[in-house]
Parts: structure tokens; C-alpha cells; sequence
């Protein structure tokens, strides 16, 4: 007879040949937990009908806490029973031939992840005193002027430059030198930041930036599949991902990507897998390309294979996967031609000038589609690697980048290069089927129960999966509340089950639904973003053959792909052109599906995580119709543009009527106090009013009508809340098509966002952001000396709340005082955003544009009277000390490693020279979104207390 336990209130069943069986929650463990033994103890827990033995018990101290703090978390590892004796089971583990019922669960529930993003106090003592970015030291692009080297009788722009450097006296060695149609330039390092300044003063520098390193995405709960597994008899194409986009349709009809090609720049591909060609150059799968760092950023002249990272290669399968393999998928594209451009080693980074280089040389290389699933925090339209990607698109390829897979920090984080005007931003969506599983890796679990002579298992978890094959062992998964059901009931009863070999597809409750880890836009500077998103969650692709050669994994790294390939089916279908690659953005979005926030809500997600919606890639290219613009950018409050034209085409043969219809998305609420809300951001029903006129437009075949769409903000919400508000313009045709056109807006003003965070929320009482600190880790609140030797530096700890086009730090004399008297500065400032015409953002267009909107770093020129400073508040800046033009705002980590906060060793100006001793006082300043940098009242400012400085 059932009892329950008078600790924890749960169910337990004793038995009397040992001693309980408990059901806790949805989880099954030995015992009640305030009896748990030790980790690697064995307990035994069964029913009056037979024995089983628990092997390997978790941790259970940790578990037991969490427990008696009321949070039922379920436990990453695994139970492995074993059935001890004969009993009225042995029907049910007959049938299993197996003497081992594996078990195995996971929680990942984003609802945790997003519970540990709360901000923890830090202890401020445990921070590295080091400054921290993600720049690499003494690295920097230069874009010289094409043409100008001629007049002085030089054969190029770089010998014009390193004519200079040397007459100049400065040591440099060349990195990476470019010459294409659109950049004309240099990546080099240099001695010193003296260095620098001599460089700036050399003829033909058009810009020079910073280079930034970047990483890939981590993975989303991976899985390596070990192994052959032969699917039954089954039509061609039912993968789920390729049904619900119409990528299935396509392939039916003989559309593969033939005679497309498509850059991948990433980590390599192994193309000896035999589903991606097995071997490499002209006439395989694989024609070409170049691996550009080797296996540890050594460099290397050998083909871009890899065989240690994998990234690339699950990449490469999502888009060209043969589909005679042995799990039965194929690519969106399997008959495109693939060029590999290996930027990544085994692990670690890459910076911008390697990107770079290889964006030109996939461009050179003739690649009718570029794409990168590569993700850096940017949230601005203007990094360096996205202009240069925009400058690409502008020519007319399509390119194609990932939003990145930071869902969980909220809105204003999109990631670079995905910004860049003219890339396709691309998010995830969920998978209609999927595979799921917990804990350690499934090969590792079964390698482990094999062990126990077992060739069969059921596997249950938190999602349905499919059944797989760890050779001789067949693994059948099944849903958490599938298993605990035959559990209980197979412990209770005396039943025998019975199981078909007909294969089930089983619905994902979150299947079409975006994924919670997909980045949220807008950009900072107001552009959609993403502007579209595909399946990539739980995707099945290669993967290297040493290390499994195939694997299931989540992220943007996996839609972005995908995306690619629907490009190049679009090309192969409407013709490869430089027209039809510019059109692809807004094609593929006309025929985009939006999706709901969930399956029981009938709202539909923000457009500032969904973009246009699920790609639907067989409507794009069958559809006859066209309604640009494809996306209506309606701005802040301060710069709102409330009145937009459609025009619809009919590039048919028939007459077609379309009935014009609003329909709203829900309004993301992005902020709480100065905070953006971490995780899946809350949505409300509040939505922008719309009047189109003329509603109805008929259209004779290749003609067009234009209607005005008029939007009024939402009503009723609270602009500190920095709302965003989205929809869609809905076009319903008579010839049963449907054209959509994305719009997007705030209900508030940008210039409103606070920038800089000066609370105490990070490190605790007493310690306001931003702050100072001397060599022992104490904060400064009155005045502190610096020697300026060995540790003893200043110490600047800052966070940034919003995004900034300008960060600058000064030093200032002690005795001044900044008031709110505020004057312009000069005019070698920064331009400010143009909200009101957003395609002015970027200063010019992106062809012509420098790669940084500043033409070069204003405080490398001495001023006179001046170490080489200028003026703020009416009063004399003595030189700067760091400027960052476009960083993004911070996360809510818990290291500046991790983006938390910022750090900055003050240990010189920043072009290196010596801070004489004296007092002074840090001007920190920091630009409004949107703000005039023209207009010193546009700018967040801080001053420290007073730092003497007195060398020894």
C-alpha cells in the first residue's frame, strides 16, 4: 500500500524484499531524499513483485538542497537499474533482451537559465585588474584612398603607406593586405600607440579602426550520434525542418541549388565525410576555397579541412548534406557547389582582418552566396566586419550571418555581423520533431550500460525523440511522462507491454515556435533585426567522421545555414543576378509565416525576435506577386515617421485583387528601471494603430499599385519601459497568395535610454558605477596617490546599460568642476544617427563609406596648449585616456570576461604618453542613442574623485 513520506509529502511504495520506491515529482530516485546515501553507493529500492538495485546515485547533498529549498530540479545524471531477480517484469524485459532499464532525464528548462541571470553581488576584490576588451592589442585596419597613390608616383596605395611608415620611423608588420572593387586596404601591428599617431598623419588613410576578435556561438545542448542507423522505407524528404519551410516541395520538382555557389566561412569542413563528397576540389561537393589559420592560427597553405572543431561541418550539412546517408537527411541545397573558407582552428578565436580576408576572397572567388554563422555582441549597423558584408551585398550577392544565441540577455543585443545593412539577419525556430535527451552524452550513457551487457534501451526525457542506433545497441526514446508512466505502472501491475516496429514522428510542444536562446533585436540605431528566422533548433547534420560524423545541435549557427540554402534555391529558380540577390531579403520576407509567442497565446511574437517570420521558401519563389518596401522602420518617438508607401507588383499572368489587413504582433516590453529584461521578453496586447488606403488594389499582370499606410503608436503604455512594437502590413491575393511587409517602432524616445549604469546593484553597497579603484582593491571616495609603478595604476570599473555611439574617457585637472553649463564641441565630432531617414545612419552608403563612421581617432592630433586634449563643459581636457566609438551595452554576467561590466588600467594617455605627476580627476562620458555628439547636453557624464599622481 502506498504511503507518503511525512518528509517531503511524496509518494513512496515500500517493498518487502528492500526498502522503498519513490516517485518525486516527475522524477524517480531511491529513496526519500532526506535518506539519500552518498554519491557512488548503492541503494535497493523495489515492489513486493521484484528487486531493483540503484548504481552510481547523483550528488545527493546538492540535490537534498535544493530540494528542501523548495525548487524541484531535476537531477543531469542518470539512474541505471538493474533488474536483481526473476519477477512479474521479466515479459517487459524480455522483449527489451536487455537486463538493464536505462533511464535517463534533463531539466534545461530555460526558466533556470533565465534565473541565473539575475545580477549576484560581486566581489569587487576578485576582479582582474586588467583592462578588459575584446581588442586585439596594437591591431588595426587601415582604408586607404584607391587612386591617390598615382599622383605621387607610387604603384598602390600600400607602397604610398609603407613608404610613409618608414619615413615616418615606425615599426609595423603587415598582416593582411586587401585590393578588391570595394576596399582598398591594410591590417597591421604596430610598435606603440605613438606608432599610431604617425601613422594617422600618413598620406592616403582614409579610416583607421581597432581589430576585434570574435568566437563562435556555443553550442545549444549537443548531441554526437555514434554509429549507423538505417531509416525504414520513407518518401523522399520528410525531414521536419524541410516540410515546414517547403524546401520539400522544392526538392520534389528537382530545385537542389545546381550550378549555385556558396561560401562558408567558419572552421573548415571535413569533406572527406561521405555525405559531404569525401573528397575535396573541382568536380566534388566540395570545389574549393582556403583554410586560413590551420588547426592553431599558425596559417596554412593546405585545404580548409576540418577535423577537430566541427562547426563548419555541421554547417556544411545543413546545407549540402547528400541525402544518401545513413540517417536520411540531405541539405536544403545538396547540388550547390561549396568553397570553405577556414577562419576558425580547433578552438579559440579569429579576429576582424581574417574575416575580412575572407569575405573578399569568397567574393573573389565568385560565390553567389556568402554565409557565416559566426555571432559577436554588436547591436549597431556599422561593425567593422558587418559594413564590409554590406559593402558585399550592396554588389550584389547574397549574404547571409547568424543573430546569434543570447536570447536569455534580452532585447538591444543582436549580434554582429548581422547587423550590417543588407545581410540577412537570421534567427531560430524550433523544429516541428526534434531529438532530445539529458545529462551526459547518450553515447556515453550507452557505452557505459553496455557494460551491463544491455542492448536495447528505452531513453526517456523532457521531449520526444526518435530511435537511434549506438551500433549493437538501439536506443528508442520516448516522452518523461511516457517512462514514468511504464515505470509505475510496470512496478505496480503485473502488465506486459508490447511495442510495434512502425516508427512515430511525435509533435514538439515548442515545435515552430522561436527559440528562446535566438538573439532579440532591434539594432541600437532602430533597423529590424532579424529580418527573418528558420528552423534551428535540435538540427540532425555531419559532423566530422573522427569525432562522430553526425550531430544534433541548436542555435542560430543552424538557421543561418539554412537560409543560405534556400537562397541558393531561389537563385537557381528566379536566375542568378545581382537583382534577384538584392530582392532576396524582401522575397523571402513577403512570404515569411509570423508565429505565435506560444501555442496557447494569440499573440504573435515580436518582430524584434521573429523578423518577417518562418521562411517559406517553396511561396517565395512561386509567388508572382511583390510588396516593397518589405520592411516599414517607423523610428522612435522623436524622429516617428508615421506615413509609408506600398507597392505591390504583379509579375503574373492573370489579374490578381489583394485585400490589404493589419496585423499586430505583441508589444515587448524591453526594459525595468535602467535594466533590459533578461530572457524571453514579456509581451502585451497593446498594438499600433493602422489605416491603409486604398485597402483593396487590383493589378494587372507587370503592373503595380501603391497604397499609404499610416501607424499611430500604441496607446496605453509605459515609455520607460522602452516598448517596441511591431506587425505586419498583410496583403491577401486572389490568386490565394500571401504578401507581408514588416514594420517595426518604439514607443519612446532612444534619446530617453539610460546609457551608463550608476547603481550599486553589481558590487554591493558603497560601490556606485561607475567607480575607481587603487592598488588594494579599494574603492576611491575621497582622493587616493598613485606611484604609477609596479601595480600601483588606477583603476576605472564601468557598465553600460544601452548601447553608446561614443564612450570617451579624459583626464581633467583636479581643480575643475563640471557643471551642467554645457557648450557644442568642435566640429571634428562624430555624426549622430538619423532616425528620420534610418539608410543615413551609416553616414554614407556602404560602398563608399569609411569602416568606421569616424574618420580617425580624434585625439591622435596634439591640441596646442594641450598634451593633446579639448574641452568639455567650458573647461580643458588634458588628453584621453580610452575611446570606444559603437560599443555595446553589457550583459548581466558576473565577470568583465563574460561582458558584465568593464574594466580600464589607467596606466598612460592612450596614445602612450606619460601621465606627468599632478592631480586630476576621469571625465567619463558617454553618448546618448541619438544624442548630437555636436551637443556636450547629449552626453551621460561622471567625474571621479581626485587622483594624485606621485612617482617615486
Amino acid at each position: 500500500m502506498p504511503v507518503t513520506c511525512s518528509y517531503c509529502g511524496v509518494l513512496c511504495h515500500p517493498g518487502p524484499s528492500i526498502r522503498t520506491f519513490t516517485v518525486l515529482g516527475r522524477t524517480l530516485t531511491g529513496g526519500c531524499p532526506k535518506n539519500w546515501p552518498s554519491r557512488g553507493s548503492k541503494q535497493h529500492i523495489g515492489t513486493g513483485c521484484g528487486a531493483w538495485g540503484v548504481v552510481d546515485l547523483i550528488d545527493t547533498a546538492a540535490t537534498r538542497d535544493r530540494h528542501v529549498a523548495g525548487r524541484r530540479i531535476v537531477p543531469e545524471e542518470a539512474f541505471l537499474l538493474y533488474n536483481t531477480r526473476r519477477s512479474s517484469l521479466a515479459c517487459f524485459l524480455s522483449l527489451l533482451s536487455s537486463r538493464l532499464f536505462w533511464v535517463a532525464m534533463r531539466p534545461l528548462l530555460f526558466a533556470t537559465a533565465i534565473a541565473q541571470l539575475v545580477i549576484a553581488v560581486v566581489d569587487i576584490t576578485t576582479v582582474p585588474r586588467e583592462t578588459s576588451a575584446n581588442i586585439v592589442p596594437g591591431a588595426y585596419i587601415v582604408e586607404l584612398t584607391p587612386g591617390s597613390s598615382i599622383k605621387r608616383g607610387f604603384a598602390s596605395p600600400h607602397e604610398e603607406l609603407y613608404h610613409d611608415l618608414a619615413r615616418r620611423g615606425v615599426f609595423w608588420e603587415v598582416t593582411r593586405e586587401y585590393s578588391c572593387d570595394f576596399m582598398t586596404g591594410v591590417a597591421l601591428k604596430l610598435g606603440s600607440d605613438s606608432d599610431l599617431m604617425k601613422l594617422a598623419q600618413s598620406e592616403g588613410v582614409q579610416s583607421i579602426i581597432p581589430v576585434y576578435s570574435h568566437s563562435l556561438p556555443d553550442p545549444i545542448d549537443p548531441q554526437i550520434l555514434y554509429g549507423p542507423y538505417q531509416p525504414p522505407s520513407q518518401p523522399q524528404d520528410t525531414q521536419s525542418s524541410h516540410v515546414m519551410t517547403g524546401v520539400d516541395k522544392l526538392h520534389a520538382q528537382g530545385t537542389l541549388g545546381q550550378g549555385i555557389k556558396i561560401g562558408i566561412i567558419d572552421s573548415g569542413i571535413d569533406y572527406t565525410h561521405p555525405a559531404l563528397g569525401g573528397k575535396f576540389g573541382p568536380g566534388n561537393k566540395v570545389i574549393g576555397g582556403y583554410d586560413f589559420v590551420g588547426d592553431a592560427y599558425r596559417g596554412s597553405s593546405g585545404p580548409p579541412l576540418d577535423q577537430c572543431n566541427g562547426h563548419g561541418t555541421h554547417v556544411a550539412g545543413i546545407i549540402a548534406a547528400s541525402p544518401s546517408n545513413p540517417f536520411g537527411i540531405s541539405g536544403v541545397a545538396h547540388e550547390a557547389s561549396i568553397n570553405s573558407y577556414r577562419v576558425f582552428g580547433c578552438s579559440g578565436t579569429v579576429s576582424d582582418d581574417v574575416i575580412i580576408d575572407a569575405l573578399i576572397r569568397a567574393y573573389e572567388d565568385k560565390n553567389d552566396i556568402i554565409t557565416f554563422s559566426l555571432s559577436s555582441v554588436g547591436a549597431w549597423s556599422t561593425s567593422n566586419v558587418g559594413v564590409v558584408a554590406s559593402r558585399i551585398a550592396d554588389k550584389g550577392r547574397v549574404v547571409v550571418a547568424s543573430a546569434g544565441n543570447q536570447g536569455a540577455i534580452g532585447a538591444w543585443y543582436f549580434g554582429s555581423p548581422g547587423t550590417g545593412k543588407g545581410v540577412i539577419g537570421v534567427g531560430s525556430i524550433e523544429s516541428v520533431v526534434v531529438i532530445r535527451r539529458g545529462g551526459c552524452a547518450l553515447a556515453d550513457k550507452i557505452t557505459n550500460a553496455r557494460k551491463f551487457e544491455a542492448q536495447y534501451f528505452l531513453i526517456y526525457a523532457n521531449q520526444p525523440l526518435e530511435q537511434l542506433d549506438f551500433g549493437n545497441a538501439t536506443a528508442a526514446l520516448i516522452t518523461q511522462q511516457d517512462g514514468i508512466y511504464l515505470v509505475q505502472q510496470a512496478i505496480t501491475a503485473n502488465e506486459t507491454i508490447s511495442f510495434s516496429n512502425m516508427p512515430w514522428n511525435y509533435p514538439v510542444a515548442g515545435g515552430g515556435l522561436v527559440n528562446a536562446f535566438s538573439t532579440y533585436g532591434p539594432t541600437n540605431d532602430m533597423y529590424l533585426k532579424p529580418q527573418l528566422s528558420a528552423p534551428g533548433g535540435r538540427i540532425l547534420s555531419t559532423y566530422p567522421v573522427k569525432l562522430g560524423s553526425y550531430k544534433i545541435d541548436s542555435g542560430t549557427s543552424a538557421s543561418t545555414p539554412f537560409v543560405a540554402g534556400a537562397s541558393a534555391l531561389l537563385l537557381q529558380a528566379r536566375g542568378r543576378s545581382p537583382e534577384v540577390a538584392k530582392s532576396a531579403i524582401s522575397i523571402f520576407q513577403n512570404a515569411a509565416t509570423p508565429v505565435k509567442l506560444n501555442k496557447t497565446s494569440s499573440l504573435l511574437e515580436t518582430a524584434a525576435h521573429q523578423g518577417a517570420g518562418l521562411i517559406q521558401v517553396y511561396d517565395a519563389i512561386k509567388n508572382v506577386g511583390s510588396m516593397t518596401p518589405s520592411e516599414l522602420l517607423l523610428n522612435d518617438t522623436a524622429y516617428f515617421k508615421k506615413s509609408h508607401k506600398l507597392t505591390i507588383k504583379n509579375n503574373g499572368k492573370s489579374i490578381v485583387t489583394y485585400d490589404l489587413t493589419h496585423v499586430s504582433a505583441g508589444t515587448a516590453s524591453t526594459l525595468k528601471g535602467i535594466e533590459v529584461i533578461a530572457g524571453t521578453v514579456s509581451l502585451s496586447s497593446n498594438a499600433a494603430s493602422v489605416s491603409i488606403s486604398p485597402s483593396r488594389l487590383t493589378i494587372i499582370p507587370g503592373f503595380t499599385a501603391t497604397t499609404t499606410v499610416t501607424f499611430a503608436p500604441p496607446a496605453g503604455l509605459d515609455s520607460s519601459s522602452f516598448p517596441v512594437y511591431s506587425g505586419y502590413i498583410q496583403a491577401v491575393g486572389s490568386d490565394n497568395t500571401t504578401l507581408r511587409s514588416t514594420y517595426l517602432g518604439l514607443a519612446a524616445s532612444l534619446k530617453d535610454m539610460r546609457v551608463v549604469d550608476n547603481t550599486t546593484t553589481v558590487f554591493g553597497a558603497g560601490k556606485k558605477l561607475p567607480l575607481i579603484q587603487d592598488k588594494n582593491n579599494q574603492t576611491v571616495n575621497g582622493s587616493a596617490t598613485f606611484t604609477m609603478q609596479g601595480t600601483d595604476f588606477p583603476f576605472l570599473i564601468y557598465r553600460l546599460v544601452a548601447g553608446t555611439p561614443l564612450l570617451q574617457v579624459d583626464l581633467i585637472k583636479a581643480s575643475t568642476n563640471v557643471t551642467s553649463n554645457l557648450r557644442k564641441r568642435g566640429e571634428d565630432a562624430a555624426p549622430c544617427l538619423n532616425l528620420e531617414e534610418p539608410e543615413k545612419n551609416q553616414n554614407i552608403e556602404p560602398v563608399s563609406s569609411p569602416l568606421s563612421r569616424r574618420f580617425i581617432f580624434d585625439w591622435l592630433f596634439p591640441s596646442k596648449g594641450h598634451t593633446y586634449g579639448g574641452s568639455f563643459a567650458q573647461v580643458p581636457t588634458l588628453g584621453v585616456i580610452h575611446q570606444d566609438d559603437y560599443p555595446a551595452r553589457n550583459s548581466r554576467a558576473t565577470t568583465a570576461s563574460a561582458r558584465g561590466f568593464n574594466t580600464l588600467l589607467i596606466k598612460s594617455f592612450a596614445n602612450e604618453t606619460e601621465i606627468p605627476d599632478g592631480s586630476y580627476k576621469v571625465l567619463f562620458r558617454a553618448l546618448k542613442i541619438t544624442g548630437n555628439p555636436k551637443n556636450e547636453e547629449d552626453y551621460e557624464v561622471w567625474t571621479s574623485p581626485q587622483l594624485d599622481i606621485k612617482r617615486i
